[in-house]
């Protein structure tokens, strides 16, 4: 919103508004307002983004100068995807889980969710809230395939840091590892043959 100053003698044609990204120099995309009009929303603009906005009276004789210019940030969004979720053995009951963070945070990054499940029963799951792009995973079941999806989340800055949550990876699968006989043989007997071997 703005206030209109003198007029120079010669009556507004219209009124211009443009705006840069951060510390850009170059002011783009200007757009006409009515003159009636003594305010503008702008829309499609990126979230989590700074941006400086001035505006530009005109009258007969031309251009104005530009008013000082003001700097807003838009609120946080959800984040786009995790990506690259790869599980690798780390022993007989355990897992690590790694990931890239989100190409596309929208925001500051606030957690992972990571949920787990048996590749044979998906209906079996078990959630972990992470701050970093990895996870150590124990107490497995020896030997067993377990697939692992990754959500991350965003601060919503324009509400107290509420978490904002992107889309659940693709399940990424891995399985744990062998282990050695538990003990030795148990029972053991010999029985002799007519041959006298045992």
């Amino acid at each position: 919103a703005w206030l209109i100053p003198g007029t120079g003698n010669s009556p507004l044609t219209n009124i211009t508004v443009d705006y840069a990204t951060g510390s850009d120099t170059n002011f783009t995309m200007p757009f006409t307002t009515q003159l009636v009009v003594l305010q503008r929303n702008v829309t499609n603009l990126s979230p989590f983004t700074a941006y400086r906005f001035r505006v530009t009276l005109h009258n007969a004789v031309g251009a104005g100068a530009p008013g000082i210019s003001l700097q807003f940030m838009t609120c946080a969004a959800a984040p786009s995807a995790a990506r690259e979720v790869t599980v690798r053995t780390a022993s007989a009951s355990s897992l690590s889980v790694t990931w890239l963070p989100p190409a596309t945070p929208n925001g500051q990054l606030l957690m992972y969710q990571v949920v787990r499940f048996p590749s044979l029963s998906p209906g079996e799951m078990t959630s972990s809230v992470v701050t970093s792009e990895s996870l150590m995973v124990t107490g497995l079941d020896v030997y067993t395939q377990y697939s692992f999806t990754v959500r991350a989340f965003s601060a919503d800055s324009c509400n107290g840091d509420q978490p904002l949550p992107g889309p659940v990876t693709s399940p990424a699968t891995g399985r744990t590892g062998e282990q050695i006989p538990l003990g030795p043989p148990r029972n053991v007997t010999t029985t002799s043959n007519e041959d006298g071997s045992l």
